[in-house]
């Protein structure tokens, strides 16, 4: 917990209102149907691509959907804001990991088609859980929680902070063959389908660079601890990872490569 106690310090985050959070989405998913199990078949032992919504997604979705003949034995996971772009390009990720605050239909018909929805609780979203999860749940759509603080029951904490890298840490959890990640990137370019939460919003733009830097010190420190091998094809770079330039042949090479 002392790494979110100082990202709490940083941003200025009520722990209270995050556990607040854990403890609404805990009252409204313990009588529903426990899908941790089918997220750790999807993911032990497979090819995991991973992808965030920043500036180099576009890219990887073009090569993606070129190869996507090739994805039958991969598992696509995205984090919230890439779901559009996927979905409007004719790939429906397996995984998504939300806290809700991208594009609420494209996630839906995500979800309609399949894509197990990873909803994750804190303190400045509560409105947002209270509102869809219980829409999501009359709608058969298969849930898990998340939180940022201790568990409870079944709301589980995989580690990580932003969308992105809470994928890639639920994703070494459960044991992958390879994780690829895309769509990735640090810095002071935010990506277009994000942008327009922040166009009014300087502080909140702020807010969201510090996040990204997070990001990036959260995804090195995964990959150094991970025997999983991780290919990044983002623009920006991370250590411990083998970081490569997006070329198709190589991206396709790594698809291909046998599971254990």
């Amino acid at each position: 917990m002392t790494k979110y106690r100082w990202i709490t310090g940083l941003l200025g985050i009520d722990p209270v209102r995050d556990y607040a959070a854990r403890d609404k989405l805990w009252e409204l998913l313990k009588d529903f149907k426990d899908y941790r199990r089918s997220i750790a078949d999807l993911i032990r032992n497979k090819n995991i691509i991973v992808l965030g919504a920043g500036p180099s997604l576009d890219e990887m979705i073009m090569v993606l959907y070129e190869h996507r003949h090739c994805l039958h034995d991969s598992v696509i996971i995205a984090a919230d804001t890439a779901v559009k772009p996927l979905v409007l390009n004719g790939l429906i990720p397996d995984i998504i990991v939300s806290d809700l605050d991208g594009d609420l239909d494209s996630l839906m018909y995500a979800a309609d088609k399949g894509s197990i929805l990873v909803v994750h609780a804190h303190g400045d979203n509560i409105d947002r859980v209270m509102e869809y999860v219980p829409l999501f749940m009359e709608n058969n759509y298969r849930i898990i929680g998340t939180t940022q603080v201790e568990p409870l029951g079944g709301i589980v904490n995989y580690g990580g902070f932003t969308d992105g890298d809470r994928a890639v840490y639920l994703a070494l959890h459960y044991g992958p063959a390879r994780l690829i990640i895309g769509g990735m990137d640090y810095g002071h370019t935010i990506g277009k389908y994000s942008i327009f939460k922040f166009k009014e919003n300087p502080a909140g733009y702020y807010a969201k660079i510090v996040k990204l830097e997070i990001m990036r010190d959260l995804l090195g420190e995964a990959a150094c601890r991970s025997n999983t091998p991780i290919y990044n094809f983002s623009h920006s770079r991370y250590k411990c990872m083998v970081n490569y330039p997006l070329e198709r042949d190589l991206l396709l090479s790594i698809l291909r490569m046998p599971n254990m």
